[in-house]
């Protein structure tokens, strides 16, 4: 009985193979395989809060809003450093409030850019807070 190469690959492998091909292709043209965008959040503004003389971080303690003409939301903390808030796309106006310092508004933050499974992905901002006198 003749002897069988163990490391020759059978021919019918080259048909998965072939899709694995296929399937690589996809993924590197910036198409996600099915099922893997299921939990992927939309944030569409990300502030780190600072304080303008120190640089120290202050979200710990902060609030505040972004508002297009037609969707408004309340920024929520992150982490010590971050507030985020807003999942849809347009043009925002943002207004980070901490007490003990003034009002920072920014207008005209344009969130524009969706990632591969349709999220929108934040623009960063940062908030330098100025001490109220």
């Amino acid at each position: 009985m003749p002897r069988r190469d163990s490391r020759r690959i059978p021919n019918h492998s080259c048909v998965p193979a072939a899709l694995m091909v296929i399937a690589i292709a996809a993924c590197s043209n910036g198409t996600s395989p099915v099922g893997r965008c299921t939990a992927v959040p939309s944030i569409a503004i990300e502030v780190t809060v600072r304080d303008s003389v120190s640089g120290a971080v202050l979200a710990d303690s902060a609030f505040g809003t972004v508002v297009t003409p037609t969707y408004q939301d309340s920024l929520r903390q992150l982490n010590d450093s971050v507030l985020r808030g807003g999942t849809q796309l347009g043009t925002y106006t943002v207004t980070v409030r901490r007490p003990s310092y003034a009002d920072w508004i920014e207008s005209g933050v344009r969130v524009s850019k969706t990632g591969d499974c349709g999220n929108v992905l934040p623009a960063e901002l940062e908030a330098r807070l100025v001490r109220a006198p």
